[in-house]
């Protein structure tokens, strides 16, 4: 249960919106849905962690998940949401 290896160009901070558009959602708000938490994990697994900044993570997991948590680690995150996507869906 862990996403891809940390990428060495350019850090974004467009997660959520890169995680709306490979999910298909036409809307970010979208990502609240459960529909969506089955192909999440899948979705999550082929990011590159290190191409997102760590603020992008942490605000992923706070609008994804709904829940004020802070991570000192992009992968810890992006295993978290896997999780949290595993256990809603």
């Amino acid at each position: 249960m862990s996403c891809s290896s940390p990428c060495p160009d350019a850090v974004s901070d467009r997660l959520l919106d890169d995680l709306a558009a490979q999910l298909g959602c036409y809307a970010l708000s979208e990502l609240h849905q459960r529909q969506w938490y089955r192909r999440l994990p899948q979705v999550l697994e082929g990011i590159e962690v290190g191409a997102y900044s760590l603020r992008a993570w942490n605000d992923a997991v706070s609008y994804i998940a709904d829940r004020r948590l802070t991570f000192d680690a992009p992968q810890d995150a992006c295993d978290f949401l896997i999780s949290f996507a595993e256990k809603e869906r």
